[in-house]
């Protein structure tokens, strides 16, 4: 399963340099999750740019996506898996 975020979305709707970057993750959608969040961030950003055309079309993907709420400790899990290899625990003291 994939999550872009909200800066990942607005890359690929305003078609930006880093925009191939996003499209394979953006186009699977039978493994993409959506955060509640990302929702709210893309949305916001897009009316404060006056973005309006690409509000309609942005709700139309998102729609079709499995919305997830994501803990503080579930973003902190993904990330230490991202960073911290199995056998390479970290303390404040190291």
């Amino acid at each position: 399963m994939n999550i872009v975020d909200s800066c990942g979305w607005l890359e690929y709707i305003a078609n930006g340099s880093n925009a191939d970057f996003f499209h394979p993750v953006l186009s699977d959608e039978t493994h993409l999750l959506l955060p509640r969040l990302v929702v709210y961030e893309v949305m916001r950003r897009l009316v404060v740019l006056k973005q309006d055309f690409a509000v309609e079309p942005t709700l139309k993907v998102m729609s079709r996506l499995p919305l997830v709420d994501l803990t503080v400790a579930q973003l902190a899990q993904a990330c230490r898996a991202l960073f911290i290899k199995p056998n390479q625990v970290r303390t404040p003291e190291n």
